[in-house]
């Protein structure tokens, strides 16, 4: 088995194992039958929000250590120290459970006193804070290192990660894109392959595909927690009624796991074909095929399995894509993975459990890009 295929195995197991629980949860109404129904005490409500994440965290750990340590290397893929990795870990859950008890805590105190409506569209504001902060909380999460990147015309940064898989992003608010790109990279390509990779983000933010794809991830998950909230048990008025609305948050987010991609395939696809008016596809393609390697390491895939999992065509997809002139209109750059980020903003269910990052906090803030 492939490390690319090992992680795709893995990443199905950890979503099938949240999807049954949640499912589970809703079904038998557990929230209600163990957490408080009713207004309880502040402190009584922090430290019950506190420990419910914290158990998620718990569930969640034999798959971080199997994907953030065993696969990469048992694969090869690193040569990081356990201690080093279980520190990193400790820090990009830490960090994660302080922004999901904050949070729900918020959604706590806007729903007593306001209702739904309150907290769905502090819901909506928590979102964009996340766009407008993800750079800073990547650094946080993954104890990455910011270095300002000379670009001509591009407001770009660099990040130090040991993870070979990061592929950086854009981060800030629409109007203040930063192109992020991995600090490795600037070692690893040739200059005229960075220039290339510098060229096609800035091309997703110039040709409004960044901001499109923003724009449907938080519409996604905002009408996602409107109906959650519909749902029976479900309420912002109790710590049990919002723990029920997030279970049914994540399975309406499951569902996004399967919709979305499309949009995000179809806008790298359209991007590739932007930067062929400034460079050459050979060049689009030789940038594909080297940070595919850097990645996980598999050019080629079936279609029906990249329609399910993957929100990047493999590198002969876009090849011949770009070889054949196939014109592609995706206007949502990167919506799958953006919406998993934003959905940090309800206590992020799946958004550190898709194959490309379980056990990688680097990975975690900013999902592997094209």
């Amino acid at each position: 088995m492939t490390y690319a295929r090992a992680r795709l195995w893995l990443g199905i197991t950890c979503i099938g194992t949240q999807v049954i629980v949640a499912f589970t949860a809703v079904m038998t109404d557990l929230p209600a039958r163990w957490l408080p129904s009713e207004e309880a005490a502040f402190t009584t409500e922090l430290l019950t929000l506190g420990y419910f994440f914290f158990s998620l965290a718990v569930l969640l750990l034999p798959f971080d250590i199997i994907g953030g340590w065993i696969l990469p290397r048992q694969f090869q893929r690193t040569d990081q120290s356990f201690v080093s990795f279980a520190t990193k870990l400790v820090r990009g859950i830490g960090v994660q459970l302080a922004v999901f008890t904050t949070v729900f805590v918020l959604y706590r105190l806007a729903g007593t006193r306001f209702g739904a409506r309150a907290t769905v569209g502090l819901f909506f504001v928590v979102q964009l804070t996340l766009v407008a902060f993800q750079l800073k909380l990547a650094c946080w999460v993954g104890d990455l290192q910011q270095h300002r990147l000379r670009a001509s015309g591009v407001n770009a940064v660099s990040l130090t990660s040991e993870d070979s898989g990061f592929t950086g992003g854009i981060a800030g608010f629409p109007t203040s894109d930063v192109v992020v790109l991995p600090t490795s990279w600037l070692t690893a390509l040739p200059g005229r392959l960075q220039n290339v990779a510098l060229l096609r983000r800035q091309l997703s933010i110039e040709s409004g595909r960044r901001l499109f794809g923003i724009v449907l991830a938080i519409a996604w998950n905002t009408m996602s927690l409107v109906a959650a909230l519909t749902l029976p048990g479900a309420a912002v008025t109790s710590v049990a009624g919002l723990v029920t609305a997030y279970f049914y948050f994540s399975l309406f987010g499951f569902a996004g796991l399967l919709i979305l991609p499309t949009f995000s395939r179809r806008a790298v696809m359209a991007v590739d074909r932007l930067a062929t008016h400034s460079a050459a596809a050979s060049e689009i393609g030789e940038l594909a095929s080297s940070l595919e390697e850097l990645a996980e390491g598999e050019p080629s895939r079936s279609a029906s399995l990249e329609s399910v999992f993957h929100p990047i065509p493999c590198v002969d997809r876009r090849a011949k894509a770009l070889a054949t002139r196939e014109q592609h209109t995706g206007p949502a750059w990167h919506v799958a993975r953006m919406a998993l980020f934003c959905a940090w903003a309800f206590g992020g269910p799946l958004s550190r459990s898709v194959h490309c990052n379980i056990g990688r906090p680097d990975l975690w803030v900013f999902l592997p890009a094209d």
